[in-house]
């Protein structure tokens, strides 16, 4: 029986082909932030890039490459950004919320509160946005917010996924949310403040005070996964197979969220993304994106799910014996259309048989 082992779950040859580098080692800046202005976050959504910073800084790409600056109406930082349902939410200083149906023209919402809102996220139909001293608001179109305060803390980090919205509410608890109006208090199994919250890989993943990696299947059961060497690290991101987490120092990245690898980029940043193939940094110089990140996954016996940048052709090698590398043989060509795409090996099953995937000269 051919038993399907990847060499590697992501792997990239260099443009020259002479040498091997993992992408999250390889990074190139795409956007220059102007002097004294420092961006905060970045997502995407609907074929686009968003980003945000200081002094109203909006900045969006539909590839990555070409930016464009849009014109916010506030001189205020600028947190947080999130879209759903057709609609971009911005949220900041001093109640700051804006939004925009097509990320170009931006309209200030009113927001009710003078506080700092830091973090905003969609699901379930709804926007929610959080902040400080225990500001929480809900929007179902990113127009009309309404109130839901929890308390007096921090709310500045929030995340969504399975239906559910997670909040760090303080030390060793969290509040959980279906809808954002009504939360319910759950442990999270550290002793110290959660710095980071994240949701990729079907789970949730946090970074406390002290470095501590905790994931979690469902927001309410924490599981201890080691640590980063990363000083309070602001964000993380999930995609293709990895997890990525930067902040003061290397970024640092994982698949399942222990062990982790340091990477030899040395690029501190603000905040990270990921976008069709390949990871951005946010960096107080600007916004920066990494080699294309490709996922080879074993689905079945022969049959390989391949993941990476979209309209890219592949080259699919494979070898018998991993330890020579002049045995790895081409097999096929893929180009990406969509991802993730199948492909079954088309030859007889040995006993074992490795593969690799490289960017097509």
């Amino acid at each position: 029986m051919n038993k399907i082992k990847p060499i590697l779950s992501l792997i990239f040859l260099c443009a020259a082909f002479a040498a091997w580098a993992h992408p999250l080692d390889q990074w190139y800046q795409r956007y220059a932030a102007p002097v004294g202005v420092f961006p905060y976050d970045i997502t995407h959504g609907e074929g686009f890039m968003v980003a945000v910073g200081s002094s109203g800084l909006i900045v969006d790409s539909p590839d990555g490459t070409n930016w464009t600056s849009r014109v916010a109406g506030t001189t205020q930082i600028l947190r947080s950004v999130a879209s759903g349902n057709g609609q971009w939410v911005v949220v900041g200083h001093s109640g700051t919320i804006l939004s925009s149906l097509d990320r170009t023209n931006w309209t200030p919402r009113i927001s009710g509160t003078t506080r700092n809102l830091m973090a905003v996220q969609y699901g379930n139909g709804v926007f929610v946005a959080s902040g400080e001293f225990g500001v929480i608001l809900t929007s179902p179109d990113g127009v009309t917010w309404v109130p839901h305060n929890q308390g007096t803390g921090f709310l500045n980090h929030l995340a969504y996924g399975k239906g559910l919205f997670l909040l760090a509410a303080g030390r060793g608890t969290n509040l959980v949310s279906a809808d954002g109006a009504n939360w319910f208090t759950r442990t999270n199994g550290s002793s110290a403040n959660l710095y980071t919250l994240d949701f990729g890989n079907d789970q949730f993943l946090a970074i406390d005070t002290q470095s501590r990696i905790l994931t979690s299947i469902d927001a309410s059961n924490w599981t201890a996964r080691g640590s980063v060497r990363l000083v309070r690290p602001p964000q993380t991101a999930y995609g293709n197979g990895v997890f990525l987490a930067v902040g003061g120092g290397p970024p640092e990245y994982s698949p399942d969220g222990d062990p982790w690898t340091q990477s030899t980029s040395n690029l501190s940043a603000r905040a990270v993304t990921f976008d069709n193939g390949y990871f951005y940094l946010m960096r107080d110089t600007g916004i920066w994106q990494s080699d294309p990140v490709v996922q080879l996954q074993s689905t079945t016996v022969d049959t390989l799910s391949i993941a990476g940048p979209t309209n890219q052709t592949y080259q699919i090698e494979s070898s018998e014996n991993i330890a020579d590398l002049s045995a790895w043989q081409i097999v096929t060509n893929i180009t990406l259309s969509a991802g993730p795409q199948s492909w079954t090996d088309p030859r007889p099953s040995v006993r074992q048989r490795f593969y690799r995937a490289v960017l097509s000269p």
